[in-house]
């Protein structure tokens, strides 16, 4: 049974998808575009970017976990040419050592730059099982 959970400083779903959902240790955090919890995009893949890595910060902790505790990002990048850009903006987010990393570039939905995913490890019987915005 889902669980709802207060999400207000993420972007609401696109789709028919859980902004984060756990089994056991496990947080699969969903991968919203670089858009802040309003729906706006930022003006440049920078913008966006932070941005991107912000929003699974905010489901990780929803999910019982902190970013010391991601394992694994997946980020998807319109222009590969914004990978040194990706580079520069991670150490804000993610401290030493860092989670596994793959990045690929993808079509994204128009004025979309970048879209992050992640897995974390929780702490057991911390956050929800579900977290949807609500």
């Amino acid at each position: 049974m889902n669980s709802p959970a207060s999400h207000d400083a993420l972007p609401p779903p696109a789709g028919p998808y859980s902004q984060w959902a756990r089994r056991d240790s496990m947080a699969a955090l969903a991968g919203p575009p670089g858009t802040d919890h309003a729906g706006h995009l930022g003006a440049s893949a920078a913008e966006q970017i932070r941005q991107a890595l912000s929003n699974p910060r905010t489901a990780v902790h929803a999910a019982g976990a902190g970013v010391a505790d991601v394992i694994s990002v997946r980020v998807n990048l319109a222009d590969p040419g914004d990978f040194a850009g990706l580079n520069r903006c991670c150490p804000e987010t993610f401290g030493h050592p860092y989670p596994a990393r793959t990045t690929g570039g993808a079509r994204l939905p128009p004025g979309v730059l970048a879209g992050i995913d992640a897995l974390a490890v929780t702490r057991p019987g911390a956050g929800h099982r579900y977290g949807h915005h609500g």
